[in-house]
């Protein structure tokens, strides 16, 4: 079999193969060999992909059949569609951060693997409907585009979900300064700015509720246990939105 021509012609693939002693003996053509260092000088270990030139590549090593057992060999994946398909399916396209059904999917998991010392967070944008009622639905589409920016930028080691209207769901792994983090997110959000047209708004605010999760809760099923936390951040963002607004409330 001509190896070579299966190797070059692999759709959306791309190969590194190097013999016993680091040599590299596929591909030979130097641009081709070039784009492929490129693409894995950012390849991450941990998630086994690499993102460059604006596409996406999933990256793993094994062998060849025919080739000798002493030989490397990369397989480099453009995967780009198959993530922007995954990304249409999980996000929620005017906040981008996740839809309703995936971040309560990714929350059960998290529970289901009974893993402690994480918080449930709720929050609610303050006063939304009378933005609405009062500027219009393309201000408030403004307003929820950039609060989503920030939580999900602000918090990149939480799963940030959007619940519902202006309610956002988040999943911290760490308790001991989710207060912290979303106090300083908090304070973000009213500092914001919108500016549409001859339009400009910079009273938003938004009110925060957390449920810290510290001991096991055995003998309840995953669905009950998300009901109760996320029941119990939601007792701390009413609290949040009795005291006037515009803060954080720990259950």
């Amino acid at each position: 079999m001509n190896y070579k021509k299966v190797l070059d012609n692999a759709p959306d693939t791309y190969f590194l193969i190097k013999d016993k002693n680091n040599k590299v003996i596929y591909p030979k053509d130097k641009r081709k060999l070039d784009y492929i260092r490129k693409i894995y000088i950012n390849y991450s270990k941990e998630n086994k992909y690499s993102t460059f030139d604006n596409r996406n590549f999933s990256i793993k090593k094994g062998t060849i059949e025919g080739f000798h057992k002493n030989y490397t060999v990369l397989y480099i994946k453009d995967i780009t569609d198959l993530v922007s398909l995954k990304s249409r399916y999980e996000i929620d396209p005017l906040t981008t951060v996740l839809n309703r059904k995936v971040i309560l999917d990714k929350i059960d998991k998290y529970i289901s693997e009974n893993k402690l010392n994480f918080s449930i967070v709720m929050g609610d944008i303050d006063d939304f409907k009378k933005i609405n009622d009062t500027y219009g639905h393309v201000i408030g589409d403004i307003v929820l585009n950039k609060i989503g920016n920030i939580l999900r930028c602000e918090l990149p080691d939480s799963l940030v979900g959007r619940y519902g209207g202006e309610e956002f769901i988040i999943l911290m792994p760490n308790t001991n300064n989710s207060f912290e983090k979303i106090e300083k997110v908090r304070e973000l959000i009213s500092n914001i700015k919108v500016n549409f047209e001859d339009i400009t708004i910079d009273n938003i605010s938004m009110s925060f509720g957390i449920y810290n999760i510290t001991e096991d809760i055995v003998n309840e099923d995953v669905k009950s246990l998300r009901k109760k936390y996320i029941d119990n951040a939601d007792k701390a963002l009413y609290t949040s939105k009795e005291n006037n607004k515009n803060k954080t409330t720990v259950y």
